[in-house]
C-alpha cells in the first residue's frame, strides 16, 4: 500500500506538467507517494489555461464543530462523562449530528490529551520512602520473623449495585489515574493481627455500623481513641501468644497509629512497636496477603443485613489457615532481599 502525504506546491506543478503527455497514473502516485485521486486532481488543473497549484480557500465541507463546541466536549470528558453522553448532550444546530468517533477524536487531541483508560489508585513511592525501606531491610537482612506480629486494618466497602468501582473513564494523560466509587456502600472497618503460629480475632471499629443497625455506616469516624480501645483488647491475645515477651509489632504509619494519644497508650501498655518500619511497605506486611485471602473467601457471598455481612466476614477470617500464614511469615527474608535488590522500589 502506497504511503500518502500532503503534496507541496512544487510537486503539484510537477504533476501538472504531465497533463498533456498521457502519463501512467499509478507510476506517478508511487513516485510522489500520494493517491491516484491526487494525481488526477492536479493533472486536471494542469490542463487549464491558467493552472493554480496553491491551496484554494474554502475547499472541503464546512466544520460541524466550532472551537467553542470542541472545548465543551473536552470539558465534559474532564467531568468523567462517557463518549455517548458527550455526544448526546452537545447542543448543535438543527439537523447537525456528530458520531461517537468524532467525539473521541476531539477528546484525544488539544492542549490536554485525554485517554480512555482503566481507573486505578495511582500510588507511588518517593525517593525518601525508597531510602527508608532500604535502610530497614539492611538492618534486618535475614530476619527471623517468627516473633513479628503483623497488624493492619481492613476497609471493606459493600456496594448494593455490585459494581465497586468505575472501570474506565476519560482521564488526562498528565494527571494521576482516578479511582471512583459507584453507589452508596456499607462500610466495615476491622483490625486483625497475625504471627507465626497465631491469628487474632477481628476487632470491628467505627465507622462499622453497630450490631442491629441497617445504616450504611456508624455515626462516628475512626480516630485514635478507637485504635487505643482495639489495642487494649489485642494486648491480652499478644501476651498469651508470647508469655515471655520478645515480640515486635509491625504496622503502617496511619495517622491514628502515630498520634500522641496512641503513642502514649502503647507505651503505657508496654507494646514493643517496631518504630523503624517504613511507610508504604505493604509488600513487607504479610497481613496484606491475608486480607487478599479474606476477599477470596467473601466472593459470591450474599446477605440482606449488616449483621449477616459481619458474620460472613468473621467466617471468612476463620477459614484462613494458619499454615498459609506461617508460609507468608517464612517468606520475609526473600521479601527483604527483593527490596534491597530493587533499591527500595516495589517488586
Amino acid at each position: 500500500m502506497v504511503k500518502t502525504r500532503k503534496l507541496t506546491v512544487q510537486e503539484r506543478a510537477a504533476i501538472g506538467a504531465f497533463a498533456h503527455k498521457n502519463p501512467c497514473i499509478a507510476t506517478l502516485a508511487r513516485h510522489f507517494q500520494c493517491t491516484a485521486g491526487a494525481i488526477n486532481r492536479w493533472l486536471q488543473e494542469g490542463r487549464k489555461q491558467r493552472p493554480n497549484y496553491s491551496n484554494h480557500p474554502g475547499q472541503g465541507r464546512p466544520r460541524k464543530l466550532s472551537a467553542d463546541r470542541e472545548a465543551k466536549i473536552r470539558q465534559r470528558a474532564a467531568h468523567l462523562r462517557p463518549t455517548e453522553s458527550i455526544r448526546k448532550g452537545l447542543k448543535l444546530p438543527t439537523g447537525v449530528t456528530i458520531s461517537g468517533r468524532t467525539a473521541r477524536r476531539v477528546v484525544q487531541r488539544g492542549r490536554f490529551e485525554f485517554k480512555w483508560k482503566v481507573v486505578a489508585r495511582g500510588k507511588f513511592l518517593s525517593l525518601q520512602n525508597r531510602k527508608s525501606r532500604v535502610r530497614f531491610c539492611k538492618r534486618h537482612p535475614k530476619p527471623d520473623a517468627r516473633n513479628w506480629v503483623f497488624l493492619d486494618a481492613k476497609f471493606l466497602y459493600l456496594y448494593r449495585d455490585g459494581n465497586r468501582f468505575v472501570r474506565y473513564c476519560w482521564q488526562r494523560l498528565d494527571q494521576a489515574p482516578m479511582r471512583l466509587p459507584a453507589g452508596t456502600p456499607t462500610v466495615f472497618l476491622f483490625y486483625g493481627a497475625v504471627a507465626h503460629g497465631h491469628k487474632s480475632k477481628l476487632y470491628f471499629v467505627p465507622p462499622t455500623p453497630p450490631l442491629g443497625s441497617s445504616a450504611h455506616k456508624g455515626k462516628e469516624n475512626f480516630n485514635s481513641s478507637h485504635f487505643v480501645w482495639m489495642l487494649s483488647q489485642l494486648k491480652d491475645e499478644l501476651h498469651n501468644w508470647f508469655p515471655g515477651g520478645g515480640y515486635s509489632l509491625l504496622m503502617d504509619h496511619a495517622r491514628q497509629h502515630t498520634s500522641k494519644m496512641s503513642r502514649a497508650a502503647m507505651q503505657r501498655m508496654e507494646l514493643p512497636v517496631m518504630a523503624d518500619f517504613p511507610a508504604k511497605s505493604w509488600d513487607l506486611n504479610v497481613i496484606e496477603n491475608v486480607w487478599g485471602m479474606l476477599d477470596d473467601y467473601l466472593l459470591g457471598r450474599k446477605a440482606r443485613t449488616n449483621d449477616s455481612w459481619r458474620a460472613h466476614i468473621v467466617e471468612a477470617w476463620e477459614r484462613i489457615s494458619q499454615a498459609s500464614i506461617n508460609k507468608l511469615v517464612a517468606s520475609m527474608p526473600a521479601r527483604v532481599e527483593m527490596v534491597i535488590a530493587n533499591e527500595g522500589a516495589w517488586p
